[in-house]
């Protein structure tokens, strides 16, 4: 960066290793730097991702080159940030096999995935966490661990406003040493925008996940329409253990809003698909009574509770690689909160 704050030419850049004592702008001069100018083209894109993941990949696990002699080892120097001129996108985390791509507009969506991130690692390593959820009046306090997953009493660090903590909080040293996390449900849902499904449903992370579903789980293709809606472009069929099968129609629209977006990035979009929401808000929106144009049911005369589309959800999720403590927490929370989405007759 140059004094004035925009990104100047890396021809003109240095950058001094404290470590090595080498000139990391000298050797990045040398290396191949994948062109994301363009990112915002979906095929220029792809195109510049496939060179950049061709280039990572080695058969004996290696650390990855980008060039044809430079290599970034895990830990090393490399790990910096790359800006592309005139463009607010962030090449970040550069290491074998791990990397981000990140634009300003998505800087809340990184920062509670990093949370969560933390959150998976303490529950995997065997801590037990207390996670808040709130939104308008409503609080749901869940004690998590890898093996239990249960609603308790209010933690004392609850904010006194009545206000749920925004993300700062959770970083203070009291949360990291309590492990108390306190998420505001109404202001994730408000951050993360549609655009981050848009671009989660055309990563190749997403495509791996559906290679390493159970099979039964269908992969429907799905469109942005507008707003906050989405479409089907095919129907997307799914044969359940409580031997009815159910359908959602081409054409049928949803937001997903029966889902608590601070869930798309909980369990990972990749991860959850698109099954398991648009079943959920299927039956929600009909109020549990799925017919045509929008869906159908096999047999015909099957009416959902709400508790019924909640164990569908469940049930769903269990066929995905999310981990259990994640899971059984999504369904508590969609429970608790999903009455306003449930439409009456």
């Amino acid at each position: 960066m140059g004094r004035s704050g925009r990104p100047t030419a890396l021809r003109d850049c240095s950058c001094c290793d404290a470590d090595s004592g080498k000139d990391l702008a000298t050797e990045l001069r040398e290396t191949f730097i994948p062109d994301f100018s363009h990112w915002k083209e979906h095929e220029q894109f792809e195109a510049a991702f496939a060179r950049l993941l061709k280039d990572l990949k080695t058969e004996n696990s290696e650390p990855a080159c980008l060039g044809k002699t430079d290599c970034i080892h895990p830990g090393s120097a490399l790990n910096r940030v790359l800006v592309v001129p005139h463009r607010a996108v962030i090449f970040s985390r550069l290491m074998f096999g791990q990397f981000q791509f990140q634009s300003q507009e998505s800087r809340y969506v990184v920062r509670l995935g990093e949370q969560i991130a933390r959150m998976d690692r303490e529950v995997e390593d065997g801590r037990t966490l207390t996670l808040e959820l709130r939104e308008g009046d409503q609080t749901l306090t869940l004690s998590v661990h890898r093996e239990r997953v249960e609603p308790v009493a209010p933690h004392e660090m609850r904010p006194q406003t009545g206000m749920a903590a925004s993300l700062e909080r959770n970083e203070t040293m009291v949360a990291m040493m309590t492990g108390c996390y306190s998420f505001d449900l109404a202001e994730v849902n408000r951050e993360v925008a549609p655009a981050y499904i848009e671009r989660k449903l055309r990563s190749p992370g997403r495509k791996m996940a559906v290679a390493a579903a159970d099979e039964r789980i269908p992969n429907p293709a799905i469109r942005w329409i507008r707003g906050n809606n989405w479409s089907l472009t095919e129907d997307c069929s799914y044969r359940a253990d409580g031997g009815f099968t159910i359908t959602a129609k081409t054409g049928f629209e949803t937001d997903l809003a029966s889902i608590p977006r601070f869930f798309w990035v909980l369990l990972s979009f990749h991860d959850l698909g698109i099954a398991p929401p648009t079943f959920h808000d299927l039956i929600y929106r009909a109020g549990g009574t799925v017919a045509l144009p929008t869906g159908e049911v096999v047999p015909a005369d099957r009416i959902f509770t709400r508790e019924e589309a909640d164990d569908l959800f469940l049930e769903l999720m269990t066929l995905t690689n999310i981990r259990w403590w994640k899971r059984r927490a999504a369904y508590l929370a969609v429970h608790h909160f999903g009455a306003s989405s449930w439409r009456t007759h």
